[in-house]
This record gives structure tokens, sequence and C-alpha cells, in this order.
């Protein structure tokens, strides 16, 4: 086995440990689940011994990207195990960046080209400028999403596949939750099943953004150009050409690197 393979390992009896005891999963989404369940780890001790063990093998065999991705699941389980790690450290461990944002000039950029949009729009720049976005884009009820998210990846599947190539087959499961939690929706399974959570405590819907949702989470995650894609499972090295199968949460939930992606609200 070589050594990503055995890296892969180790997560799955990181995340069997995990859930096996009740504790959440490690692993959102698993694109390649092995035909038997993982045998759970003894201890996040244990793994963490062996987690350093493949970081100092990829160190050493000069595998920079795999080293990088084991570090980032190094941070988060240290987080797991009490250690607490000043927040830009942990960012630039887990997420690959710095936590400083981004530029003056490239912020007010955006902001002209936002309001220039909004205004081609007929809607002003001020306090109820998202309101206002909402109600140009058609509010719908949140119990209506799912069946309308389903419905516009249905209608955006046949123009995506011709334009990738895919052919990968995918079953969506989608579910409405009320969960006193941060994220508006979750995106996570194994395999061809994809399970979709709306969190009716968080979430807001309008067709607009129920078609930018079936086309961004649900067929850029099934429906991709069949090339290597990014494997990012520490969400810390997205240059990788790793066709990604596994990908691990990060502690302090933040806006994702987007593989993503994953996938996250």
């Amino acid at each position: 086995m070589s050594l990503r393979d055995d890296t892969e390992a180790v997560l799955r009896s990181w995340d069997a440990h995990e859930t096996d005891r009740g504790f959440k999963a490690v692993i959102d989404y698993d694109c390649c689940p092995p035909p038997a369940p993982a045998k759970a780890a003894a201890s996040r001790l244990d793994v963490y011994r062996s987690l350093r063990l493949l970081w100092d093998a990829a160190s050493g065999a000069g595998d920079s990207l795999l080293a990088h991705e084991i570090e980032a699941h190094l941070a988060y389980l240290r987080e797991l195990m009490g250690q607490r790690t000043p927040l830009g450290d942990y960012v630039r461990a887990t997420q690959g960046c710095l936590a400083a944002g981004w530029p003056d000039e490239y912020v007010t950029a955006r902001g002209d080209l936002a309001r220039a949009h909004l205004e081609a729009l007929g809607i002003g720049w001020g306090p109820a400028t998202e309101k206002d976005l909402e109600q140009a884009e058609n509010v719908i009820d949140v119990a209506e999403a799912a069946q309308a998210i389903r419905e516009a990846a249905a209608k955006a599947e046949p123009a995506v596949r011709s334009a990738t190539g895919a052919e990968a087959a995918y079953e969506l499961s989608v579910q409405v939750v009320r969960e006193d939690a941060y994220w508006s929706y979750w995106l996570d399974g194994a395999g061809k099943r994809i399970r979709l959570r709306i969190n009716t405590h968080r979430a807001r819907f309008t067709r607009v953004r129920v078609r930018q949702f079936a086309l961004h989470e649900v067929l850029a995650m099934r429906c991709s150009a069949p090339v290597p894609l990014r494997w990012c499972p520490g969400c810390v090295s997205c240059q990788s050409t790793r066709p990604r199968r596994s990908q691990a949460k990060d502690l302090r939930k933040h806006s994702p690197c987007s593989s993503l992606q994953r996938t996250r609200p």
C-alpha cells in the first residue's frame, strides 16, 4: 500500500472510533468507501501516533502535499485532545492560508462590482440590500426547498453531464431538520449516496439560490469532469491531483475550501 492509502486507512479507523462512541464523524464524504467497515482505532492518541509516523514517512519521501494534508489532520486531532492553538496558526495548518482576510484593494474592487450588478437589477446598496435581493430572487419556504432542489438538479443534470462527460450515478436523499446549530445545510454521504440536510433553524432559500445550490452542491459533487479531482481531507492542499476520497471536518467550522466544498454551508 502507498503512504496515501495508509493515511486513508488511518482516517477511516479514526472516523470509526469517533462514531462508534457517538461522537461526530471525522469524514464527511467518502467517495471511495471500502467494501467492509473500517476497524475502529483504539484511541485518539493511537491515531495521532499513526498519523505522526505517516507524516515522518511522507516528509522523508519528499511528498510535501501529503505531509501538509497529514499535518492538517494532526492539527485538528490535537484540538480534539485539548490543545488550543492560536486561531491564525490553526487556520494556517488546516486551511493552508492566512486568517488575515483579503487585501483592501481586492475588497474594494469586489464591492464596486457587486454594487454595479445590484444597480443593474434596480437594487440599492444599504441595510435592506439582502432582503431586496431575496425578494427579487423569489423567496420560497424552506419546506419547499428539498423538492425544488431535486427538480433543479434533474433539469440541469443533462447539460452538466454533456459539458463534463461525466457518467457517474448518484442517489440523492434530502432531509429537512431543525437543529440549533450554525449551519444552514449540510452535504455528506458515501460512494454514490448523497445526503443533504436542510436546517430550518437557519436556512433561507430563493428560486435563484435553489438553482445555484443544485449546480454547486449536488451536481458539482457527483457530475464532475472525469479528470483527477482535488483531494483535500484536511482542507489544506487543494492543489493535490489525487482523486478526492475522504474529507475531514474542521473543528472550528469555516467557510470551506469548496472542493467542498464541499459542501459547506
